[in-house]
């Protein structure tokens, strides 16, 4: 059986008993072989070396249970209030569209800005991406989600949700998880609903 370049090139090799140089007796063809096939091996090498690092770097990094909360409760926010074909209406602008196609969970009151009301559905409600966040700092966005939530629920509970803003509520790791858990339990029954899978 013919001996070939181990590079995979091809070039058949003579008999080992025949080799007289280092380079055919280590199976290549050429010098440019034997630098094709280190190379190759040497790159296999640092790619598996990559590999574990971030392998590594990934079950060093913890979950953040409270952004994965507040995830959930967006995308909780947004795919309830669509109707059965997925769209949602902008609170603030009126703005029809897909609620997984430019649409954000608008927080009435600023998640920054207050541990009670972050995850409460009756605060997220669908934005379009150009009314929340910034776009609740300039014109009249703000003004037209608090004449939204008091159509919505009423100028009583728009004031006691304003009262306590400020209002400091402590979760455990513990409680966002249970709360992440209900979400997306919800969440797949409206997936179901409109037919995502």
């Amino acid at each position: 059986m013919a001996r070939k370049c181990k590079c995979g090139c091809g070039i058949e090799l003579p008999p080992a008993s025949k080799c007289t140089d280092i380079i055919s007796k280590k199976r290549f063809a050429s010098i440019e072989c034997l630098t094709k096939d280190t190379r190759v091996k040497e790159a296999a090498k640092t790619e598996k070396a990559i590999k574990k690092r971030n392998s590594d770097l990934r079950k060093k990094v913890k979950v953040n249970p409270k952004a994965k909360a507040l995830e959930a409760a967006q995308l909780l926010a947004r795919i309830s209030s669509a109707d059965d074909n997925g769209y949602c209406t902008c609170v603030t602008c009126g703005h029809v569209g897909k609620f997984n196609d430019g649409f954000d969970g608008g927080h009435f009151i600023a998640k920054g800005n207050c541990s009670f009301w972050m995850l409460d559905p009756r605060n997220i409600w669908p934005q379009c991406k150009s009314c929340n966040g910034n776009g609740m700092k300039f014109g009249n966005k703000e003004a037209a989600y608090t004449l939204w939530m008091i159509e919505k629920f009423g100028r009583e509970f728009v004031d006691y949700m304003l009262e306590n803003e400020k209002t400091i509520t402590k979760r455990t790791a513990k409680d966002y998880e249970e709360f992440i858990e209900k979400a997306n339990k919800e969440i797949l029954t409206h997936k179901s609903r409109i037919g995502i899978k």
